[in-house]
């Protein structure tokens, strides 16, 4: 029979207010795993499942991702991992996917790149493909430093034909998603590829948050049967 024990806190950093929920599994009374999960603003949500090899933390991979790009969902994942480099110290490095997506469906790793030439896991948390990140690099600055020729769309903007497909790029500021939704997908497989859709890594450091944050927690001992007891 299985049996989880799960720990609760409530974290509050600057004007933001996060859930977390620590649940050790068990199997008779062998740990098998930890699944950390934070609840932020707008149902946003991020799970870290740590693995256990003969009842110690051996991997972790961060899954069940449900955010946006913003501010807030940045501070939930730097909180996350603060939290599990607190609490675990064996786990030093989370493997994950980017799928994430923003609004038309877009997706964030080939958006971020587009336009500031890193996804948005590479610029904030140092993310680095699992397998061959030097190829992929190169590729991408070999396509920003190239001249910008996408002949369709450079009239949507004044330049003079001299700019890097980075400095193109960069010089749109207003309505990004709608000028790249229908072509972004193909435009960049065919210039990056796909590896942004591989296995990524990325280590869990001592990211700055910032002092503005409180911290009240309680045990529930097994929550998944719902018997629960406060202890604040």
């Amino acid at each position: 029979m299985g049996l989880s024990e799960a720990e609760m806190s409530v974290i509050k950093s600057g004007k933001y207010v996060y859930e977390i929920t620590d649940t050790l599994l068990k199997y008779k009374e062998t740990i098998f795993g930890r699944d950390v999960k934070i609840m932020g603003h707008e149902e946003n949500s991020a799970t870290i499942s740590i693995f256990y090899s003969e009842e110690i933390p051996d991997a972790a991979r961060l899954a069940d991702l449900e955010m946006d790009s913003s501010k807030s969902s940045l501070i939930m994942l730097k909180e996350l991992f603060r939290y599990v480099r607190e609490n675990i110290p064996q786990i030093t490095s989370v493997q994950f996917e980017d799928h994430l997506h923003i609004e038309n469906r877009i997706p964030l790793s080939l958006f971020s790149i587009l336009f500031t030439g890193k996804t948005w896991f590479e610029q904030n948390f140092n993310a680095r493909l699992k397998t061959h990140h030097e190829e992929y690099r190169a590729r991408v600055d070999r396509w920003s430093n190239k001249r910008f020729e996408f002949i369709e769309f450079a009239t949507a903007i004044e330049h003079d034909g001299q700019l890097t497909n980075k400095e193109f790029f960069e010089s749109v500021t207003k309505e990004r998603c709608d000028f790249v939704k229908d072509w972004i997908k193909p435009y960049m497989r065919y210039h990056i590829g796909s590896q942004v859709y591989n296995q990524w890594t990325m280590p869990i450091t001592d990211f700055e948050i910032g002092e503005d944050w409180i911290k009240a927690s309680f045990h529930l001992y097994n929550a998944d049967l719902g018997i629960s007891v406060m202890d604040i």
